[in-house]
């Protein structure tokens, strides 16, 4: 069964892996292979046993969760992106760089006025969510991002695809699945 076939608003997904994950760690949304949005990579209990026998189950609503190929411009408030930008630059040091990859001239991140910031979340808005998670994430933090993440967007738990959810929201307590 494909997640996107799931009809109910609530269901039951599982997290296989040799490592034994136990807690929702921001630590570990941005390892491996996150092509589709930060987070921890969740579906059903037979694609959890393909990525080992530690396999963790934990409920969710999939109304709290967008899918990962929506343009952000379609699925979330760009004065709120910008928000989240601001933030990421007022508590990295090094995130000004990524206004300078989207053409904008700063120095630093002093330099960067609250248009850079509305200009960027424009850039982004056009770009699909997975991807527009990851290079914020990549350009930051990933702790800082997931924790800026969860106040701004308090209800987008995450991202799915026809075959993931990738839960962001820290708040999910895992069941191991014997």
């Amino acid at each position: 069964m494909n997640i996107t076939e799931i009809t109910t608003q609530t269901t039951t997904v599982y997290h296989g892996d040799n490592y034994g994950t136990t807690s929702m760690n921001p630590k570990l949304m941005n390892y491996g292979n996150n092509q589709e949005g930060i987070g921890i990579y969740f579906g059903t209990l037979d694609t959890a046993k393909g990525y080992g026998d530690k396999i963790v189950s934990t409920r969710i609503n999939t109304s709290n969760f967008l899918n990962s190929r929506a343009l952000t411009k379609d699925k979330l408030q760009l004065d709120k992106l910008t928000t989240l930008i601001q933030e990421l630059n007022k508590r990295d040091s090094d995130f000004w760089y990524l206004f300078t990859d989207f053409g904008m001239e700063v120095q630093g991140s002093d330099e960067v006025e609250q248009h850079h910031c509305v200009e960027l979340a424009y850039a982004l808005g056009n770009d699909e969510l997975r991807n527009m998670q990851i290079t914020l994430a990549e350009r930051s933090n990933v702790e800082l991002f997931v924790a800026l993440w969860n106040k701004i967007f308090p209800n987008v738990h995450g991202l799915y695809n026809e075959e993931f959810y990738t839960i962001i929201n820290t708040g999910y307590k895992l069941s191991k699945v014997q």
